[in-house]
């Protein structure tokens, strides 16, 4: 063993200390920050209509914001601290801190998770998805199409973007195999592209399609939640779900153009995925039949009346009774942790009432309106922009939570702007990126195929269309709710 072959397990470890050195700097960094300030407006004069315990909630929900944007710590974690400085420093009573689990809309994200949960043990999509593929011959277009409207059918019943991704870029890949597309190459960029389209990027046309949604509809005004439901949501979403959609699915054939059309992989490969028959399990079965009857009971709550929530349980309770949710499986696959974190964030909207916070942001932000004189289309421009500055410092959920309570909505409902429609523009604009960073999903389609589907430089092209279908969407959006009454 020569000196370098001795030195190289050291050199390994000093190597992994540094790395691990650096990551607890940043950490701790972090957590100074955020204690910091979050002390720092605790100590700030009282300003009118509030008092100290609105001044604590502020200083918690600043080092709170601040601990999830360096993660420092997991949701769910922070989401104990704070309930917990909250009921301890006496700024809020505990039965309005916990008011939020008690509320039926956690109740719906429970069982809609359930629902994905379950979906996603049975593997039915996967099994739907490479049936389909297996019946049509290689064609790029009609690929690329398949696969952006089988994410959007997905989309709703599984409101993990990366859990969807995850079952996307196998099948991307699969395909571009079957095509016989090169690395990198632009049939092999649109492929795969075009599943990270189609399963992630219209995620805010539906209240299932995303936790970001879910908790951003966790934390609109009661009135507002109460006549926002699921289906609502969807109609309301409905074209700018489409124009981005479509902007997105021209764009990966533009800018990823092959001459190859239809062309079989040239070798043929042992058990390829996509030449075995198999028909649905009876799982997938039962699976397949629980998910009409949830779409359709959601769909349908104009005529019956029975709340989302309900029907999402009375779903969630056939498939634990059918056992395709096995007890191990419900403690297992639902991400308890996010479900506390979004129980205690559900209960923002009761706490800021209760210390008037609501009243005092609306005072704030009044003095604006003085001078400034925007139409609903500037308003909710301005709004998009916003976010695409803030998702260059925060994820897409702490971004969620600071635009719904800086007072967004009272301002929206000032300019005549419903919230709802106030948070479908933020979630549109929420999902575009400009950093590797900034997108768990995109991170899964990236690294699941090795970096061989596509560069990042071929995906950042794609991401300029995304936001020029933002705003596209967004022009064609507004006179459309102003239709239905979103907008006066």
């Amino acid at each position: 063993m020569n000196r370098s072959q001795t030195l190289q397990p050291i050199t390994d470890s000093l190597w992994s200390a540094r790395n691990a050195a650096q990551i607890f700097d940043g950490k701790l960094l972090g957590l100074m920050i955020a204690l910091t300030m979050g002390w720092l407006v605790m100590q700030l004069p009282t300003p009118a209509l509030l008092d100290a315990s609105g001044l604590y909630f502020l200083g918690s929900l600043t080092a709170g914001t601040l601990l999830l944007m360096f993660n420092v710590y997991d949701e769910y974690l922070v989401g104990i601290l704070m309930l917990l400085f909250w009921v301890v420093s006496d700024a809020v009573p505990s039965e309005v801190a916990l008011a939020g689990f008690s509320r039926t809309s956690w109740c719906f994200v429970v069982a809609v998770l359930g629902i994905a949960a379950a979906v996603n043990k049975s593997g039915l999509f996967h099994s739907i998805a490479v049936g389909t593929l297996r019946r049509i011959s290689p064609d790029y277009r009609m690929y690329t199409f398949l696969l952006t409207i089988s994410g959007l059918i997905v989309t709703p019943v599984m409101p993990t973007s990366k859990a969807r991704m995850a079952i996307a870029a196998p099948l991307s890949r699969t395909i571009s195999e079957t095509m016989g597309f090169e690395r990198r190459s632009n049939g092999s960029a649109g492929i795969g592209l075009s599943a990270y389209v189609g399963f992630t990027q219209c995620a805010f046309m539906f209240l299932t399609g995303a936790t970001s949604c879910l908790i951003g509809w966790n934390l609109l005004p009661q009135p507002a939640k109460l006549d926002f439901g699921w289906t609502t949501w969807a109609v309301a979403a409905l074209p700018a779900g489409f124009v981005t959609l479509g902007c997105l699915l021209l764009g990966v054939h533009y800018l990823f153009p092959t001459n190859v059309i239809s062309r079989p992989s040239p070798v043929k490969q042992p058990d390829h995925p996509l030449d075995r028959t198999k028909s649905l399990s009876h799982n997938e079965r039962i699976s397949l039949g629980i998910l009409i009857f949830a779409l359709v009971g959601w769909l349908s709550k104009p005529m019956h009346g029975v709340s989302e929530t309900w029907v999402a349980l009375g779903a969630l309770s056939v498939f634990l009774l059918t056992r395709v949710l096995e007890k191990d499986d419900f403690k297992a696959r639902i991400d308890w942790g996010f479900l506390f974190f979004l129980g205690v964030i559900s209960s923002f909207d009761g706490i800021m009432r209760h210390l008037k916070i609501d009243r005092w942001l609306m005072a704030s932000i009044a003095p604006y309106f003085s001078y400034m004189t925007l139409d609903p289309w500037a308003f909710l421009t301005i709004v998009s922009l916003a976010v695409y500055f803030i998702r260059f410092f925060l994820g897409k959920t702490p971004t969620v939570i600071l635009l719904s309570t800086l007072g967004l909505s009272s301002w929206a409902q000032e300019l005549g702007v419903h919230p709802g429609v106030l948070l479908i523009t933020i979630l549109m604009a929420n999902e575009s990126w400009f950093l590797l960073s900034q997108n768990d999903a995109y991170q899964i389609a990236y690294y699941s195929t090795e970096g061989n589907a596509f560069s990042h430089a071929q995906a950042r092209k794609l991401m300029v269309v995304r936001c020029a279908a933002n705003f596209l969407a967004l022009a064609v959006s507004v006179p459309y709710w102003r239709l239905l009454g979103f907008i006066r």
